[in-house]
């Protein structure tokens, strides 16, 4: 899956990946990820989560889930993105 915009310009307009949750950080409102199908956004296939959105809560998640996460281009550093929000795709 590559990612898609959802709405906006370059500066507003969300992207999103798929990756399988291998770690959580609970204390730090961080998510280990291995991305599911490599994309211009990410060197790597292991990048970390920045779940620190006062609306995101992760203590629901689990090692081995797969998740989808929306994020904002300029928030992309190198092997860490802080992410908007996220859904489960497998429970």
């Amino acid at each position: 899956m590559e990612e898609n915009a959802i709405s906006g310009d370059d500066n507003t307009h969300w992207f999103h990946s798929n990756g399988i949750i291998t770690s959580i950080d609970n204390s730090q409102k961080k998510i280990c990820v291995d991305i599911s199908q490599k994309n211009s956004f990410f060197d790597g296939t292991n990048i970390t989560l920045n779940c620190n959105k006062s609306s995101l809560d992760i203590t629901y998640l689990e090692a081995g889930q797969e998740i989808t996460f929306y994020f904002f281009e300029n928030n992309v550093l190198d092997t860490e993105v802080a992410i908007e929000k996220l859904n489960i795709v497998t429970p």
